[in-house]
């Protein structure tokens, strides 16, 4: 690996030979990486990368907007947080996963961020026909189910990808919750945590060849999926009473969990895209643009929800719309790149919800949740010159442009690196650089407020509730 930063890559065949159902899973083996879990390591659980120590949940808040999560090159995030919840991605429509450590200049959109980048790249149709079907199974109701085709026939290329994953949560049968405050029971409500979790996905393509350097891609994706949170906050160590020594177990004499009752997780993220790819001169030119929503519904008015929990509802939605062109040449030893593109989110965030115990249910109108609005647009510039300086050092230079509506900021950032090959099995890197992590669209913008009680409340429900 002679490239300028630090770098990994997982291909599709690594996850099938060691049976990794999700992403996360392939990832955190890498050094440097961490997948930060919200209480636990459930597969449904929110997972958030951490890259050298940047990102994830750092210092007990969400700082992972300092990580660039992308898919073909194009950013996937959610504007409350500025991160992208990694857990409901699964290896079956990616032909392999790139990680770029450090503020290296290899992404177009790789100014903003400060750990580092990783790229999911989605499989492209073949040109010789082929299928296959995979099947999973393993411990507490957990399956994988794979069916793919492709082919090319005359100009017209296809792959078609269709995937489910679905577990009954990590939790044993014999473990009981205790949904009372602090574990005291007063509600009286004890039962079997579940961490339920199923995710579908899927992936279509289409490519026309208009010549033997020009074709084109139309591409679909889609990553869904729905969670079962009742034993999503769990805890699995005993519950001790404050003024007390004694802990609680259950009557098999296992520790209590803490958990959330009747409250389900719906995440939609439909992707719409077309890639042209051609020659300019003398160079390879690719042109992208991609429509993507990232939407997430929690639900707590549903029929298994007590009585005292009753309702919430809670949704965000992020439409993520980009184009960008990237123009490559080589020049003897030199590679020069030139990249430009903009991306802009669109967020929405509402919310309401009545405790039973304090507010009817018949007093809050959850049809029409309260909401705040926000929205990001970021353009970006990138040129990059990667030079063979001799058989042992390797030079790269690169600058970015970044410009941000909300931020209401215009920047420039410098990379440069040298690489150095003293033997064939030995690579050393030294590079200097400056990048940004941009702000949250949460913490940009004040009338967005993602505080459910303010945000979205109806009359006659006290706020300090």
């Amino acid at each position: 690996n002679h490239s300028s930063a630090a770098t990994a890559v997982i291909t599709s065949d690594a996850f099938v030979n060691q049976a990794l159902s999700q992403v996360q899973t392939g990832l955190e083996k890498i050094a440097g990486i961490t997948i930060e879990h919200f209480d636990n390591g459930a597969p449904g659980n929110v997972a958030t990368l951490t890259i050298r120590g940047a990102g994830g949940f750092a210092g007990g808040s969400n700082t992972g907007y300092e990580v660039l999560v992308l898919q073909d090159g194009q950013p996937m995030r959610n504007g409350q947080f500025g991160d992208f919840d990694v857990s409901a991605i699964t290896p079956a429509i990616y032909s392999r996963v790139e990680v770029v450590k450090g503020v290296g200049g290899t992404s177009l959109f790789g100014a903003n961020t400060i750990g580092g980048t990783v790229n999911l790249v989605t499989r492209d149709p073949l040109h010789t026909e082929g299928g296959e079907l995979q099947m999973g199974f393993s411990g507490f109701g957990t399956s994988d189910y794979n069916l793919s085709e492709t082919d090319t026939i005359g100009r017209f290329g296809y792959l078609f990808d269709f995937h489910q994953y679905g577990t009954d949560g990590f939790i044993p049968a014999g473990f009981r919750a205790d949904y009372g405050a602090g574990g005291k029971g007063q509600f009286g409500v004890v039962t079997t945590p579940t961490l339920a979790f199923k995710v579908r996905s899927g992936l279509g393509k289409l490519r026309y060849d208009f010549s033997n350097s020009t074709y084109g891609v139309l591409g679909f994706s889609d990553e869904s999926d729905i969670r079962d949170q009742t034993g999503l906050l769990s805890n699995p160590s005993p519950v001790c009473f404050s003024n007390t020594t004694s802990c609680v177990t259950d009557p098999a004499g296992n520790p209590y969990f803490f958990g959330f009752p009747g409250n389900y997780v719906w995440n939609l993220q439909p992707k719409y895209s077309f890639d042209l790819h051609t020659t300019l001169g003398g160079g390879s030119l690719e042109l992208r643009a991609y429509h993507q929503w990232v939407r997430r519904v929690v639900d707590g008015e549903n029929a298994a929800t007590p009585s005292f929990m009753c309702c919430f509802i809670q949704t965000s939605a992020d439409r993520l719309t980009g184009l960008s062109g990237i123009w490559t040449r080589e020049f003897g030893n030199n590679t020069l790149v030139l990249g430009v593109g903009a991306n802009g989110d669109y967020y929405n965030f509402g919310s309401k919800f009545a405790f039973e115990k304090f507010v009817p249910t018949s007093a809050i109108d959850f049809t029409t949740p309260g909401n705040g609005q926000a929205t990001e647009i970021e353009r970006t510039i990138l040129v990059r010159d990667d030079d063979v300086l001799s058989p042992k050092f390797d030079l790269t230079a690169a600058g970015y442009y970044s410009d941000y509506d909300t931020l209401k900021v215009k920047r420039f950032d410098p990379r440069l690196a040298v690489v150095n090959k003293p033997d064939a099995n030995t690579v050393l890197r030294a590079s200097i650089g400056t990048g940004f992590a941009a702000p949250r669209l949460s913490d940009l913008n004040p009338s967005l407020d993602t505080n459910s009680s303010d945000s979205g409340t109806a009359a006659g429900c006290p706020q300090s509730n």
